[in-house]
């Protein structure tokens, strides 16, 4: 149940809300549903934070006027919030679809083939697995997969990239036999940020002839276009995603079509709110953060590890003047 001043609030929303109003008491139910089986698990939260109901309430006092809260709580069910355990799955898939089907492809396998398995398992024992930054959690999906193929160093390669010797992690392909390589990534939004490391990654591997793999758990649209222009520069470079976002998963700065009807109620809310969020200082006062988050993306992802920047700012970000639902920890 909710608590206190917004246990009585939503009731009260429930009881005496005008016509056309969503229910709010149904409302209610899912989001309590969600914290019973998702919210319960948002790791930064974990120690000196306060539960969700407490952050929830406090979250919905960040608004000054009370049909923005309405609006504000309209939003908690359309969070796509990715769990653990929704992430152990989406490993297993990463593994089971898109590796599968590009190592099959790469040696042009038949199902039909006597030693068609004996191939494919050969050939995973040949792939490195590595991330593309220290967010994704390498250890977790070699675990999950069972892959014990010997490969012992997981460098992110946006480390290699700016301190790594490019000699010695050609050393380190060679002397272990590896052929393929696979970049994973939790979560995506424009790319911008890793398009360098994934570049140097592409680079090197070509230059000893390897391929290479680029698979993003999730990914947004913006990310997708930017990967698909990469994977033309880059003859040996393949891209694939587990879960593609699409548009209509995001609330962008202007309309779009077949958009979710409270997208149009929550664009003015988070043009009004924005200078209380961001608390009229800090890095975050300035583009390309905006009130529809980093670039303009207006992501509704939320992860149990963290919140991305591409989401709304006024789920993640904490100021003297804000106080988050999902706070976000940042590497700033």
């Amino acid at each position: 149940m909710l608590r206190n001043k917004l246990e009585e609030k939503v009731s009260r929303w429930s009881t005496f809300s005008p016509p056309g109003e969503p229910d709010f008491s149904h409302i209610n139910l899912q989001v309590q549903f969600l914290e019973d089986r998702l919210f319960f698990d948002y790791e930064p939260t974990k120690g000196p934070y306060p539960e969700f109901w407490p952050r929830l309430e406090a979250w919905i006092e960040n608004f000054d006027d009370e049909q923005d809260q309405k609006t504000a709580f309209q939003l908690i069910p359309r969070l796509f919030y990715i769990g653990q355990e929704e992430f152990n799955t989406l490993y297993r898939v990463a593994v089971n679809g898109p590796v599968a089907r590009w190592l099959i492809q790469l040696l042009n396998l038949m199902f039909d083939a006597p030693d068609s398995d004996r191939l494919l398992r050969e050939a995973f024992k040949k792939t490195w697995f590595c991330p593309v930054t220290d967010s994704m959690r390498i250890n977790g999906f070699y675990h999950l997969n069972g892959i014990t193929t010997g490969h012992n160093l997981r460098p992110d390669w946006l480390t290699l990239s700016k301190i790594g010797d490019t000699e010695a992690t050609k050393k380190y392909i060679t002397d272990n036999s590896i052929e393929y390589i696979v970049l994973l990534e939790d979560f995506v939004g424009s790319g911008s940020q890793i398009s360098a490391a994934i570049s140097y990654a592409a680079d090197l591997a070509d230059e000893m002839g390897k391929k290479v793999l680029l698979l993003p758990m999730i990914i947004c649209p913006k990310g997708v276009s930017n990967f698909n222009s990469m994977v033309k520069k880059h003859n040996n470079l393949t891209f694939e995603s587990v879960i593609e976002l699409k548009q209509t998963d995001f609330i962008p700065p202007t309309s779009t079509t077949a958009e979710h009807e409270l997208s149009d109620q929550l664009r003015p809310v988070l043009r009004h709110t924005f200078d209380k969020v961001r608390g009229h200082s800090g890095s975050f006062a300035e583009a390309p953060y905006t009130p529809f988050g980093y670039r303009d993306t207006g992501g509704l992802v939320v992860m149990f590890s963290n919140c991305p920047d591409n989401t709304l700012p006024i789920v993640h970000h904490s100021s003297i003047t804000w106080h988050p639902l999902f706070p976000r920890r940042s590497r700033i």
